[in-house]
């Protein structure tokens, strides 16, 4: 019986990772650069990932809607992650995601000189980050 089941959470999270979108973006050159990935299905953010190096130092985002460590709520096109120390917050509009971070803890996801985008504009259809 135990061997029936394990097949069956097997093949539940093998489905579970191909259903969906998953968005992905770089930006940058060199040792100066920035990366988001948005996991969606049907129109709802399911998981983030942003990463950026700037010289020997990185900053690390990543949520996933039911994870311990955010809480999640959306509104509309809205989508908010909020951390135990600000948030992340996400705009769609038609084939365009913006990427916001509120007050997110500099020291919990970078390194000492790690850089943290404020805003990242990701469009499906292209593979370049629009970063400010």
């Amino acid at each position: 019986m135990s061997k029936i089941i394990l097949i069956v959470i097997a093949v539940f999270s093998i489905s579970q990772s191909w259903a969906g979108e998953n968005l992905k973006c770089n930006s940058g050159k060199g040792h100066f650069t920035d990366s988001l990935s948005l996991e969606i299905e049907s129109e709802k953010v399911l998981g983030l990932k942003y990463f950026s190096t700037a010289g020997e130092y990185s900053c690390d985002v990543s949520a996933r809607r039911g994870d311990e460590d955010t809480k999640w709520s959306d509104q509309g096109k809205i989508t908010t992650i909020n951390f135990d120390e600000g948030a992340a917050v996400i705009e769609q509009r038609g084939n365009t995601y913006t990427v916001r971070f509120v007050d997110l803890s500099h020291g919990y996801h970078c390194g000492m000189n790690g850089q943290l985008a404020e805003q990242i504009i990701i469009s499906r259809g292209s593979n370049k980050c629009k970063i400010k």
